[in-house]
């Protein structure tokens, strides 16, 4: 039987975690697992570009991921890209199975255990209203753009610094709201996000907020994609290794390869090995 392959992909490397919660729990299932960096150029991230834009070079990225690589899953581990990914022109036309991380995102806030939930996300996913539901109250802000290069620079200074801004805002929301008080359920909406969870949590009291439930869609959806293959495929009675391979169009800084590996560590050694030893291909898409 040909292995399965599988491709994760991101907008830059915080998606990284779920293919290595994903490695994690699939460790002997022989699959082709791949991470497609979808970065379109440095300095010229999808934050950047117009809606427009957003939908052109994450098609021309999709396109390249079934032309180049024959993937039977595509696995959307980015909040942002999955927003864009409602408006794909490739999303009718995949040959491939095709997940995103939304739909996991909109079922944990559905089922909080709370009323009142406060979603941390990237401005395109935030304006996008695609976290509002009519079950909950779903109070959004929009971090700083640059948090996630913050994030895999390991850039604590930087990274202190825009927290304190999003929990002065988030802080002034719930006054207006009276819920200040209230059990609160925290739903972080970037894959960046959850690899500093602990710093949400102190930044938070030192303002005053109490979160009461962390709602992380990065390990739920992890999760999912595990369950979908193993339903999916016939896994063989001695163990067989994944083969893992990670691919950019843009050249990875140290600092990004030294501040993800030592995060994505804790779940997977091999995805770590394949980061430190990625593939850059300019002309990826």
């Amino acid at each position: 039987m040909n292995k399965q392959k599988i491709i994760f992909t991101d907008s830059g490397l915080g998606g990284l975690s779920i293919m290595a919660d994903f490695v994690r729990l699939s460790h002997n299932f022989g699959l082709d697992v791949l991470f497609f960096n979808a970065q379109y150029k440095r300095g010229q991230g999808y934050r950047t570009m117009d809606k427009n834009m957003q939908v052109k070079i994450f098609d021309r990225a999709l396109k390249s991921m079934q032309e180049n690589f024959d993937a039977d899953y595509i696995a959307i581990a980015c909040n942002t890209l999955s927003v864009v990914f409602q408006d794909s022109k490739f999303k009718e036309k995949s040959s491939a199975d095709i997940y995103d991380i939304v739909a996991t995102g909109q079922k944990l806030i559905n089922e909080s255990a709370y009323d009142t939930v406060i979603e941390i996300s990237m401005p395109t996913t935030v304006n996008s209203k695609i976290y509002q539901t009519k079950y909950k109250n779903v109070i959004s802000i929009a971090a700083n753009s640059e948090l996630p290069d913050a994030i895999e620079s390991n850039n604590k200074k930087l990274i202190k610094k825009i927290l304190e801004e999003i929990f002065f805002e988030l802080k002034n929301k719930l006054i207006e709201q009276n819920l200040l008080n209230n059990k609160l359920s925290l739903f972080l909406g970037c894959t960046h996000f959850p690899l500093i969870k602990d710093d949400f949590f102190t930044n938070a009291e030192k303002f005053g907020i109490n979160f009461n439930q962390l709602l992380n869609p990065n390990t739920e959806f992890a999760s999912l994609i595990f369950d979908i293959i193993r339903k999916a495929i016939d896994i063989p009675s001695s163990s067989q290794a994944n083969s893992l391979k990670v691919i950019s169009r843009v050249k990875l800084k140290d600092s990004e390869l030294a501040g993800i590996s030592s995060i994505i560590d804790k779940y997977s050694h091999d995805t770590v090995r394949a980061l430190l030893n990625y593939e850059y291909v300019p002309d990826l898409f």
